[in-house]
């Protein structure tokens, strides 16, 4: 998985912006959704990112799967991604 090209992450803090070059439009991002981003741009796989989350959170890994399977879901149909 990687962003598609024009689609550029930047980190403020705990919480970042994915920026679209193509239309100018702006995402917001929480410091989860950062963190997946991150971990996703280092070259992690959904198991990876849910094993570094896990590792930094304390939730269950099971609840912690579905949020980073929800969340590619999403930017995925946002058109965000590349497969």
């Amino acid at each position: 998985m990687r962003l598609k090209d024009g689609i550029v992450f930047n980190k403020i803090e705990n919480e970042g912006v994915l920026f679209n070059q193509e239309n100018g439009h702006f995402y917001s991002l929480n410091e989860i959704a950062s963190r997946i981003i991150e971990n996703m741009l280092s070259g992690k796989d959904v198991d990876g990112i849910v094993d570094v989350l896990s590792s930094e959170y304390d939730s269950e890994r099971t609840a912690i799967f579905e949020d980073v399977k929800s969340y590619i879901k999403e930017i995925r149909e946002m058109g965000l991604l590349l497969d």
